[in-house]
């Protein structure tokens, strides 16, 4: 059998000793070397893995379903050890385990929190929470931090679920996370900000610009650097003291979705639109690696017989065997991204066009360019070709 693709990434996480990267994708989760981004495990999931988390001794992790269901693995066998239920509440928007190692909490779009002890599967708090945009929960679990739309940030007590207070700027709010030591928050706005506030008296310290709404946050383990990603397609790392750029980290195809720091703070993974999971040195800013495995694939056609037509999100373009696993890969065929594609009856043409208007027609199997085309009226979302070819 064949598996074609492991499907984009949606989320990722370290193991606390820094050698591995484990990912969730839209087909399930891949544990790979953190160095060089070689695969060592995937463990197939129904409906894909939206959220994950790696336990502070790195012997089991909690993947989250699209309806707030955790499923517990063990790391090194990839064999579940148990199920978390407790109804569906919405798609998860944050997830982990607290320092005392055993309990988990999980933050829903439903607006509502729940924690569990993992040891014996019991619930041990649920309540419910303001704003379904961004949450998180300090290191400790002793505080909770959930947030909305119109701007609001709400505290709340990790155990007792009261909440002390709200931050407030006039701007959606993205993403929040906390600094190591649960001083410092920082927020993710909509227009093109970071704010960092000190968690005791809620006073914004600073305010860290983008070009775009900021969607990715994390501090580094240190809690010296904070790493900020947007919709503007970069990376920026700040001291997180004073907010002074450190570096700028560039090259993405697309809004980065997720930043993180290595445990040991040398190396920061970042996850894009472009379908790519890159690992970059903190000391130099340069690309340690980088995979192109995960990418999702938007669209397939039969070709004829047992030929197999797949487009990539990151605008590329596959031809596969269906019997022999046999496959020709054009990485670059629709630069921008690919927004459909139509084989030929006779098997002997594929036309694909592009999200920037573009449209072309290769030859089957080869994928030779026969014919390019543009248009001015921008992306075309459907395609055919007349049964007569």
């Amino acid at each position: 059998m064949e598996r074609w693709g492991k499907g984009s990434i949606l989320h990722l996480d370290y193991t606390p000793d820094g050698k591995r990267l484990v990912l969730a994708t839209r087909r399930g989760i891949s544990i790979c070397d953190a160095l060089s981004l070689r695969e060592e495990r995937f463990i197939e999931v129904a409906g894909g893995v939206p959220m994950l988390a790696v336990s502070p001794d790195g012997r089991t992790l909690a993947a989250a379903t699209w309806n707030s269901r955790l499923t517990l693995y063990d790391l090194e066998k990839g064999s579940a050890l148990r199920t978390l239920d407790n109804g569906d509440h919405g798609a998860p928007l944050a997830l982990r385990y607290l320092t005392d190692g055993r309990t988990i909490s999980l933050g829903t779009t439903g607006e509502i929190n729940l924690m569990w002890d993992v040891e014996t599967g019991k619930l041990v708090h649920r309540w419910y929470t303001t704003g379904n945009s961004a949450m998180t929960a300090s290191p400790s679990g002793d505080l909770l931090v959930t947030a909305d739309w119109n701007g609001s940030i709400f505290l709340w007590g990790g155990l007792d679920g009261r909440s002390p207070g709200r931050f407030w700027r006039d701007s959606e709010v993205q993403v929040v996370r906390f600094s190591p030591d649960g001083d410092l928050l920082a927020g993710g706005y909509g227009d093109g900000k970071a704010g960092v506030w000190d968690v005791l008296d809620a006073k914004m310290r600073y305010s860290l610009p983008h070009a775009d709404r900021v969607s990715a946050l994390a501090f580094s383990p240190d809690g010296a650097v904070l790493a900020t990603g947007s919709w503007d397609n970069r990376v920026i790392l700040w001291r997180a003291s004073d907010g002074k750029a450190l570096r700028t980290l560039g090259g993405f195809q697309g809004r980065v979705n997720q930043v993180l720091f290595s445990p040991d703070g040398n190396n920061l993974a970042t996850l894009a639109g472009d379908g790519l999971l890159r690992v970059w040195r903190i000391y130099d800013g340069g690309l340690a690696a980088q995979t192109l495995d995960y990418v999702g694939l938007r669209q397939a056609v039969f070709t004829g017989g047992s030929q197999v037509a797949a487009a990539g999100d990151d605008g590329s373009l596959q031809v596969w065997d269906a019997l022999s696993g046999a496959r020709r890969e054009l990485p670059d065929a629709q630069p921008g991204g690919i927004g459909s594609l139509a084989a030929s009856a006779d098997g002997r043409w594929l036309a694909t066009s592009g999200l920037d208007g573009n449209l072309r027609l290769w030859t089957l199997p080869d994928l030779d360019l026969a014919l390019e085309l543009w248009l001015d009226e921008g992306w075309v979302n459907g395609l055919a070709l007349s049964a007569d070819g």
